[in-house]
């Protein structure tokens, strides 16, 4: 398992110069605007206009370059805190996003069968008034028969959304996360307190252990983390460590690589712990002041609980971790002492491999016995804008009686108590029976038939729902089988805002105007639910009160007017700014005197940030129950011991049996006190091993991100330098591995497991821990345009459709196969 950096950005060289070959592809990218726009590009002036960038969910602040109405460059905002200036590959393509021959002209309605291809075009006073219509049918009915499936929450628009749903009286707003993002959120909320994940000062810590989080790739903001990373190099002494099953960017650029046996990460970090604990090396001050549950404890009860220290001390002892992770004892020995003794020092989870909460649990663990959490180059509490808040909706008898119902996702239930959404699991409520029907799914950037792992569960009770309304601006595989699309502005042409965690010291809210106008007849979605809103009138309207989605968000940043603190985005290196000298002095000197020239600078520069973080402001950090961090999670035990009483009280047995019981539901095969605390769980695997030799991972490149972007020419021009592939899908093999199959490099190959297979071509990758394949994701599409269509293979086909009962995301698993030479 040796593996060059020469060799590998030598094969990201050799694949850029391939691309440069590409001659008839680069010329199909250079008409991408003609395709789509027809009359001809006229010389004139240019202008830079602030705007956002919505490739991912970075929040990066752009500045298009327009020429005669049209984007022709676009390149990062110098002044927006969150990127200073820089963008990432996908920022670039955005273009394409823009003036994709394959976007919806106008509002459609479907003429023949679900998924016949007939579309009538219908003006958007018919469609809005065709859509109140329906939702006044089913509000009459039993308002909880809407379901709302949003599949970008952040901000203001997911405000918007839920409040309309609370208002027509549906508890059935569901959130549309990836996996592995709903599971952090849970751990957070486990450890923390909150849902909200936590930020991470990286550009002011000494160590960084990553556990497979994808910092210079597909991570949450990786233009953000890749000027952190240039950060801690300027500075030195800085290191960074990737723990990873497969050679990833961030691990090639790491200090550090440390391959390991899939979904073996959790293990590894309580090996850590043991040494950080076994030789004295945690920070008792922290331990002693704001944590709960490390030391041996007495519950309200008399009875003695196993804390945290002693679970640890007792059960991963260095021999029986390196037997688990294949990762040698004197390796996670050294580990360990210099994470503890390197501080400021983060651990970071993003092993969404196996989507495993007690794994994610145990990685953040570290944090807190290393004192790392609210600390200059820490973990930190996200902060968010302060925008204007408004009051609960006034509801009527309706709306109350909707409430009232059980979500048709089962969330927050008996079945998945903690879990927040589980858009996964409705399938399996619409194939069974419901307690009420469902009459109208809403997808706002929501495509379940595409993106869930139980894609065709969803395809079989597709037919259960009368009427699904899509405001996808593509034709992608949900929108193409909807009944009414009601194509949204892509990002340049519409009003937007970014006012979600920026996932570092900062609070910031970005604001965008249109840069151009609209090209075809699309509207904003926050617009077209205003509208309908209006037509749906009573409570509901009443709710949403605004005329126009701008005045929304100039209503929005009213808040931050009277917050009196930050500033407008202002001219920054990094450093100390002005107004974070000034703020902690006391003094608030803004560039604006009134709400209105707010709302003007906000256009003009692209944003609002509040630089300023005050640590040691615990309450703003912890909202446990103990209000501590929670080595022993007292949220999850108040969970099982409520839902046992109830149990027992109603005849089931005695109380200590049912709890028994639930967590055996709740697929955790620790007991007693350790199944409270950060442990490691061995993942679901459903394939036979000896049938199945194999294991399979995934991830997500830089290009493709969440799959959105699959249907951007550039983006596939530059999918996978590393092994040399464009416009395809391909497995990675480590060449160990590929001689004993007799799988050469290039060969066309066929990988099976229990739930599916797919078809695709072997590529060797030296990365790569012996005996596993590597799939990416984001392709394998069947609609969403001729730059997505066909190209590769959809990797989630390969993977069991579980739900994990405690999270309400893909339950965890290892993905076992073989692979088949065609």
């Amino acid at each position: 398992m040796k593996i060059k950096r020469r060799t590998f950005f030598g094969a990201a060289a050799a694949a850029a110069a391939g691309l440069g070959a590409a001659e008839s592809r680069l010329r199909v990218l250079g008409r991408v605007a003609e395709a789509a726009t027809p009359r001809p590009r006229r010389p004139g002036p240019a202008s830079y206009v602030p705007s956002l960038c919505t490739q991912c969910d970075g929040g990066c602040g752009v500045r298009a370059k327009v020429i005669d109405g049209r984007v022709v460059n676009i390149e990062g905002n110098p002044l927006f805190p969150v990127n200073r200036g820089g963008v990432c590959p996908a920022g670039i393509a955005g273009i394409h996003a823009v003036y994709n021959p394959d976007r919806i002209r106008g509002p459609i309605r479907r003429r023949g069968e679900r998924g016949s291809g007939e579309w009538e075009p219908i003006g958007w006073e018919e469609a809005v008034g065709l859509i109140g219509q329906k939702l006044k049918e089913v509000r009459a009915k039993g308002p909880a028969g809407l379901v709302v499936l949003d599949g970008s929450p952040e901000g203001l628009m997911g405000l918007l959304l839920r409040r309309f749903c609370t208002a027509f009286g549906t508890p059935n707003y569901v959130v549309d996360r990836p996996a592995e993002e709903a599971i952090r959120r849970t751990a957070h909320y486990l450890l923390f307190g909150m849902r909200d994940e936590p930020g991470y000062d990286l550009e002011h810590s000494r160590y960084i252990l990553s556990f497979g989080a994808a910092l210079l790739e597909a991570g949450h903001s990786p233009v953000r983390t890749m000027r952190a990373y240039a950060a801690l190099r300027e500075k030195g002494g800085a290191k960074l460590v990737q723990v990873e099953p497969r050679l990833s960017a961030t691990g090639a650029k790491a200090d550090l690589w440390v391959p390991l046996k899939p979904g073996s990460e959790g293990a590894l970090a309580l090996g850590i712990a043991y040494v950080i604990i076994k030789e004295g090396l945690y920070d008792e001050a922290f331990i002693r002041d704001h944590a709960f549950g490390f030391e041996d404890w007495v519950d309200e009860a008399g009875i003695t609980r196993r804390g945290f220290k002693s679970a640890v001390l007792e059960e991963y002892n260095l021999d029986y971790v390196s037997r688990i992770t294949d990762v040698p004892v004197s390796r996670i020995f050294s580990i360990a002492t210099s994470f503890a003794r390197t501080r400021p020092a983060i651990a970071i989870e993003g092993c969404a491999l196996t989507n495993s909460l007690p794994d994610l649990l145990a990685i953040h663990a570290l944090n807190a016995l290393v004192g790392s959490i609210d600390v200059p180059g820490g973990v930190l509490a996200p902060q968010r804008p302060p925008v204007s808040v408004l009051e609960d909706p006034e509801l009527d008898d309706v709306a109350r009686g909707g409430l009232s119902q059980p979500r048709i996702d089962g969330a927050r239930t008996a079945e998945l108590p903690l879990a927040e959404d589980a858009p996964e699991r409705i399938p399996q409520t619409l194939r069974g029976e419901s307690s009420y029907p469902v009459e109208i799914l809403l997808l706002h950037y929501s495509n379940p038939l595409y993106s869930h792992r139980n894609a065709a569960g969803w395809r079989d009770a597709w037919a259960k729902i009368p009427f699904v309304v899509s405001f996808s601006p593509y034709l992608d595989e949900s929108a193409a089988v909807s009944d009414l699309v009601l194509p949204d502005n892509v990002y340049f042409e519409r009003w937007q805002e970014f006012s979600a965690p920026s996932g570092g010291r900062f609070a910031v809210f970005g604001l965008s105007a249109p840069v151009v106008e609209p090209l075809f007849g699309t509207k904003q979605a926050g617009e077209v639910m205003l509208e309908v809103a209006r037509a749906v009138g009573g409570k509901v309207s009443e709710a949403l009160p605004w005329q126009s989605y701008p005045e929304f968000l100039e209503w929005a940043s009213l808040g931050i007017f009277a917050s009196r603190r930050g500033s407008i985005v202002e001219e920054g290196n990094g450093g100390v700014s002005w107004t974070e000298l000034l703020e902690r002095r006391g003094w608030w000197y803004p560039s604006y005197d009134s709400p209105e020239e707010l709302w003007k600078q906000l256009q003009e520069r692209g944003g609002w940030w509040d630089p300023v973080y005050y640590f040691g402001q615990w309450h703003r950090v912890f909202h446990t129950p103990s209000g501590r961090f929670e080595f022993d999670s007292t949220l999850l035990r108040q969970e099982v011991m409520s839902w046992a009483e109830r149990r027992a009280a109603e005849g089931g047995g005695t109380v200590l049996a049912e709890a028994r019981s639930i967590l055996r539901r709740f697929e955790l095969s620790a007991v007693g006190d350790l199944a409270f605390q950060p442990h490691h769980e061995k993942a679901f695997v459903q394939e036979d091993e000896g049938e199945y030799p194999l294991e399979v991972i995934f991830y997500r490149p830089l290009a493709l991100g969440r799959g959105r972007n699959a249907n951007q020419p550039f983006l596939q021009e530059i999918l996978a330098p590393h092994v040399h592939v464009d416009w395809d899908c391909w497995v990675e093999i480590n060449p160990a591995t590929a001689r004993e199959l007799e799988v050469a490099n290039g060969d066309e190959v066929e990988i099976v497991t229990a739930s599916g297979r797919v078809r695709t071509r072997a590529r060797y990758f030296e990365g790569l821990f012996p005996g596993v394949l590597c799939m990416p994701l984001g392709l394998g599409h069947t609609a969403y345009g001729r730059w997505a269509r066909g190209l590769g293979a959809r990797a989630l086909d390969l993977v069991t459709a579980r739900v994990d009962p405690l999270t309400g995301a893909p339950g965890r698993s290892l993905v076992r196969a073989k692979l088949v030479r065609v």
